[in-house]
């Protein structure tokens, strides 16, 4: 019998039927297996609790998406280590149920506030990228945080941070057997199952097959932007597509006043994705040629049959 089966078969008898599941999305991949995994356990959709982290999610849900402005205020509080953005949304929830799941694609700080709340009746880490395929030790809770807490978490980038995962985890679930390799086993759920994507997504791309990727805004911190943007153009074909990393907080409107920009400044035809456009189920329609330098969509492209040209410019 096949070993996800059985795994999501005693999930099943143990979750608490009353609880909500609140999902992080903070990323379209992480959507995706979020929208695959309700639909395999079905989960009936007065108990789902959706909170964007970024502002231009994908939408690809029907249901509706809470997304917490980051204000002023709360930026001012974290300076003085009051982290009042997570206690925001940790109020917010525990308002909607006395018990939730949470889910989440690592120990950012608005999840582990809720998940360390005694109304959290467990929680599941689902992959959102390349920290997800990481060979990051997942800790245990309590022994060694005020360790972690000093030592591993300084950082300002979550890839160079270590204190990602904790033990207590209910579940991993991904797409490959390679996400998660320091979980065990009997915790790691690979959905292989993508059909049902098809059902769902309408492609917004189909005979596009050339995308022009635009790294996190992190990696292009000390560079300028403008002439960045020259080399890619240069780089990249004629007529190709660009799709902006999520990090990049813009609206479709905005998406569409910088194509006219590009295209006013340059010879190439080239289009800007909206952020309806989801990358990862695009190359199971059809086979993309990517290019672009360290990003996560090199692990789907190679998992989905298309092809990642590596390019490299910062």
């Amino acid at each position: 019998m096949d070993q996800n089966f059985l795994k999501i078969k005693n999930l099943k008898k143990r979750l608490d039927k009353e609880s909500f599941h609140v999902f992080f999305i903070s990323n379209p991949i992480f959507e995706v297996i979020s929208y695959l995994w309700i639909n395999l356990l079905n989960i009936p959709e007065e108990k789902i609790i959706l909170i964007s982290l970024r502002s231009n999610f994908s939408g690809l849900f029907k249901l509706r998406y809470k997304y917490f402005q980051r204000t002023f205020f709360d930026r001012f509080c974290n300076k003085i280590k009051f982290d009042r953005y997570s206690k925001k949304i940790t109020n917010w929830v525990e308002e909607q149920s006395n018990n939730y799941y949470v889910y989440c694609a690592r120990l950012h700080p608005e999840s582990e506030k809720l998940i360390n709340q005694r109304n959290c009746s467990g929680h599941f880490y689902i992959e959102e990228g390349q920290i997800s395929y990481s060979n990051k030790k997942i800790f245990d809770n309590l022994s060694e945080k005020l360790y972690l807490k000093k030592k591993l978490n300084k950082s300002y980038f979550a890839a160079d941070k270590e204190y990602h995962f904790r033990k207590d985890a209910l579940l991993f679930i991904g797409l490959d057997q390679k996400v998660f390799p320091q979980a065990e086993s009997e915790k790691k759920v690979v959905l292989s199952d993508l059909n049902l994507l098809k059902k769902i997504y309408k492609p917004f791309l189909m005979g596009q097959k050339i995308i022009g990727l635009i790294p996190a805004p992190r990696r292009l911190e000390k560079i300028d932007f403008e002439k960045f943007l020259e080399k890619f153009l240069d780089i990249i074909p004629d007529s190709s597509y660009i799709k902006f990393h999520p990090g990049y907080q813009y609206s479709d409107s905005e998406l569409r006043k910088i194509e006219v920009k590009i295209n006013s400044k340059n010879k190439k035809n080239i289009k800007i994705c909206s952020n309806k456009v989801i990358l990862e189920i695009e190359m199971i329609f059809e086979k993309k040629i990517l290019y672009g330098s360290k990003s996560s969509l090199e692990t789907y492209a190679h998992l989905f049959g298309s092809e990642y040209k590596s390019i490299k410019i910062y």
